[in-house]
């Protein structure tokens, strides 16, 4: 409800400021962060927390003065996971790996605040991912090593905000996104992008 409350906020601004931006069209780029990812168990076996980096490429197009704007992207994160290790009486020392990668496809409807040449922005949308899961587990015996792999399919709703930085043809943005995952995980990533107009 928050991430709503903070859109409709975000297209109040942006309707009283939309005089002050330089004009809307089409733009693209690319953005680089840092992706977290947290899973209480329930999907990959075992608990994860951990961050990663991530990449992800982006165009869309920006009308109505430029105070409004459809987006779409493609990105990925890097490796993630935990490993735990324990004794087992039969086994020996065990060694249990869990993580995975996910590719993330998104678009989004963008509403922008401008003030002079910086922007307040906030957006909603679907994402539609793919996780790439993998499990490793060794005992002693390290012809005993199994490896598990797995895909798995998750999509919904996605939010972002944060600040872009306006020059004549080339903009600067800092962002936050959140997805609206499956039960027991929770799945952000911080970004900055650099955005070509044209």
């Amino acid at each position: 409800m928050r991430y709503v409350i903070g859109l409709l906020l975000v297209v109040g601004f942006a309707a009283s400021a939309e005089a002050q931006y330089l004009g809307g069209g089409p733009y693209a780029g690319v953005s680089l962060g840092s992706f977290t990812y947290r899973d209480s168990g329930e999907n990959l076996g075992m608990r994860i927390s951990d961050s990663t980096s991530a990449y992800r490429v982006l165009g869309g197009y920006r009308f109505f003065s430029g105070v409004y704007a459809i987006e779409g992207s493609w990105g990925r994160s890097g490796s993630f996971g935990e490993r735990i290790d324990f004794f087992d009486p039969t086994a020996g020392n065990v060694s249990i790996e869990a993580g995975g990668e996910y590719e993330i496809a998104a678009v989004r409807f963008l509403a922008l605040a401008p003030f002079s040449n910086v922007n307040m922005f906030g957006g909603i949308g679907y994402y539609d991912a793919t996780l790439d899961a993998e499990a490793r587990i060794q005992t002693q015996n390290p012809a005993e090593v199994q490896t598990l792999t797995g895909v798995d399919k998750d999509d919904g709703l996605t939010a972002i905000g944060g600040i872009q930085f306006d020059m004549r043809r080339l903009s600067i943005r800092g962002e936050y996104e959140w997805f609206d995952t499956d039960d027991g995980v929770d799945a952000q990533s911080l970004n900055v992008a650099v955005i070509f107009r044209f």
